[in-house]
């Protein structure tokens, strides 16, 4: 694709904010979360044109009151507090001095309760369970792309 208009505004308002791209990848920054948007895209030296109508997503905050609890020989329960919109998926990085896991959890592993838990296998051998390891949660939710 070569040079195109990318064009896009609020639905609510009434002023296109618009850049000039060059390439087959044009951006959009800064929207508002959980607003809806009107895109347009028009291709330099023709006639053709397309239109979007779009939603942001929600802004996701950050868990709280994430714990690691009930430690056994090759399981832990991790717990946490969901703060706003549910994600599609939480990834669950473990790291000890050997090496780094990640475990992907889907949004509906879980529960729909503001409190969230999930029990984990942990595939350790038990030397290295006696040893620090940590975890960090971090989540995820769908976009358009």
């Amino acid at each position: 694709m070569g040079r195109y208009r990318l064009s896009w505004r609020m639905l609510s308002e009434d002023t296109f904010a618009s850049r000039d791209v060059e390439g087959g990848t044009g951006r959009i920054f800064n929207l508002s979360p959980g607003e809806d948007y009107l895109a347009k895209l028009e291709i330099a030296g023709t006639e053709n044109s397309s239109v979007l109508q779009f939603r942001t997503l929600e802004k996701l905050l950050p868990v709280s009151n994430f714990k690691v609890e009930k430690i056994g020989t090759n399981t832990a329960t991790v717990s946490w507090e969901r703060n706003g919109v549910m994600p599609d998926k939480y990834v669950l990085v473990q790291r000890n001095e050997y090496s780094e896991s990640k475990i992907i959890i889907e949004g509906d592993q879980t529960s729909d309760e503001k409190k969230e838990s999930v029990l984990l296998s942990l595939f350790l051998p038990v030397a290295v369970l006696k040893r620090l390891f940590s975890f960090e949660l971090s989540f995820k939710k769908h976009s358009l792309r």
